[in-house]
This record gives C-alpha cells, sequence and structure tokens, in this order.
C-alpha cells in the first residue's frame, strides 16, 4: 500500500509539471515521456530515437547534452529551438542531468527537461529594441540639443555684436534692480573703458535727482514705456551729463514688473561739471 501510494504521489508530480521531461539511455532511446511531451511532439515517442522527435534529424544532435552527460555525470543547460508535431516553433531551455545507472555502476540514463521559453524570449527582444530605440532617440535629441544650443550660441553672439555695433547706448536691467546687460556704448557715454563691465551695478545709482528717477519708473509703470525722457546721470570723471532714455517695461506672467530695456542718448551740450 506504501508503494502504491509513492507511485501514485510521484504520478500526481509529474503530471502537474508543465514542462516536457523525458528519458533517454545511452544509445539515444526514449524510454519515458511525460504527457506534455506527448502531447507536443506525439504520443508514440518512446521507443524512438530522440534527435528524430525533438531535432527532425536522421543522427545524434551536434554538442548533445545527454552525450555530455553520459560522459560526465554533470548537468548541462542551453538554449534550443525545437519544432513540435504541428510544425510550430519553440524556444526551449533545456537541462539535462544524470536518471539512472546500470548494474556495472555506468550511467545509463539521463533525464531532460524542456522549459518553454518562447514569451521570455519575445520580452527579451521586445525589451532590448525598445532600449535600442530609446538609445537612439537620446542620441538624436542630444544632437538635436548641441545643434539649438550652437545655433543659439551663434544667435547670442550675433547679438551682442549687433548691439555693440550701435552708435547710441543699450542697456537692459531688472526693474529698480540691477543691471543686467549693456552694450560698449554705454561705456563710451560714460567714459570708462570698453573692456569695463557694469553688470551687476544698480540701476538706479545713476540717476542724480531721486524725484527725476521716482517719475522715470512712475512713467513706466503707467503706461509700459517712455519716449525721450530727459534725465542727468554722472559720467566716470564725476561729470553731469544730460541723456534721453526710450525705454519700455518687461513684465513677468503674473503681471508684475520684471525687467526695463532701452537705450540711452548723450544730450550734447547738456554737461556741467559736479560740484
Amino acid at each position: 500500500e506504501t508503494l502504491k501510494g509513492s507511485h501514485q504521489l510521484l504520478a500526481g508530480v509529474i503530471s502537474s509539471i508543465t514542462e516536457v521531461i523525458y528519458l533517454v539511455d545511452n544509445h539515444f532511446n526514449v524510454v519515458w515521456a511525460n504527457n506534455v511531451a506527448k502531447q507536443l511532439f506525439g504520443s508514440l515517442i518512446t521507443e524512438q530515437k530522440c534527435y528524430r522527435v525533438f531535432a527532425h534529424r536522421g543522427k545524434p544532435c551536434n554538442n548533445c547534452l545527454a552525450v555530455k552527460t553520459f560522459i560526465n555525470g554533470k548537468i548541462h543547460e542551453k538554449e534550443k529551438i525545437l519544432t513540435n508535431m504541428n510544425g510550430k516553433q519553440k524556444i526551449y531551455w533545456i537541462t539535462s542531468s544524470v536518471a539512472g545507472f546500470n548494474i556495472e555502476g555506468e550511467r545509463e540514463l539521463a533525464v531532460l527537461i524542456l522549459r518553454d521559453i518562447t514569451e521570455n524570449k519575445k520580452l527579451e527582444e521586445s525589451l532590448v529594441e525598445s532600449e535600442n530605440s530609446l538609445r537612439l532617440l537620446n542620441k538624436s535629441l542630444i544632437k538635436k540639443v548641441e545643434e539649438r544650443t550652437k545655433e543659439l550660441k551663434m544667435s547670442k553672439e550675433m547679438y551682442k555684436k549687433i548691439l555693440n555695433d550701435l552708435d547710441v547706448g543699450f542697456y537692459k536691467g531688472e526693474f529698480k534692480g540691477k543691471l543686467l546687460m549693456h552694450n560698449s556704448a554705454v561705456n563710451t557715454l560714460l567714459g570708462l573703458d570698453a573692456s569695463i563691465s557694469l553688470i551687476g551695478s544698480q540701476t538706479s545709482q545713476f540717476f542724480i535727482d531721486l524725484n527725476e528717477q521716482k517719475r522715470y519708473y512712475d512713467e513706466l509703470l503707467k503706461n509700459g514705456n517712455v519716449a525721450n525722457f530727459k534725465a542727468q546721470i554722472k559720467d566716470s570723471k564725476g561729470e553731469i551729463i544730460t541723456i534721453y532714455l526710450n525705454s519700455h517695461l518687461i513684465r513677468d506672467r503674473e503681471d508684475n514688473p520684471k525687467e526695463v530695456e532701452g537705450t540711452i542718448v548723450k544730450f550734447q551740450g547738456g554737461t556741467k561739471l559736479l560740484r
């Protein structure tokens, strides 16, 4: 009863396994196969040569896993494409190991387990393909960014050149804040060397008359621009010079005053020494 129960238990375990399992002897004969193997490769595969059943060959396979197992008794594995009796190809991961010995203690049987990895391989290939596509896309994006950066750099340099070629002073600064940029004509107007940068200076410091400064900012807030606004500022020698400002106000997305940019023109004959 115990032996019968053990056989039934073993049969139940084997029938629940979804992999192809079969035994071959050292003459390549299939001596036993589970139901999964029979469903895929034929119900009459026992006593047939394994290479005929699974590989559709007339002679043993090159690098046969069973042969390797018989030679050294080790577990051997590899991936292989096999065609079932319906002509459908599947990718299997095949494992071969020793299953039995003869009276002389020689390896006589090998058990081979075929695990279907077709869907896994498709997923793997899909992931590799997606990775390659992303890599190409990333490479393309990097190239476009580099090209755009180069274009912007050239545009910026061209913009700076155009500004520096102007005969009038050009400036851009924060509203009631720091000077963000200016051209060389501003340096000339203030009597400064062209190599000197005023970027970071407070724009309000250039006004002499605080009431004049307030009126300038008030007009910008009210109208969004000023035209020919007459003001007096100090140059590098401490002299007061009269200038005309033509500026417009730049607002942010919340409509708050953000920056001011415009031109400065010196009023000839309107200078006097600061005392």
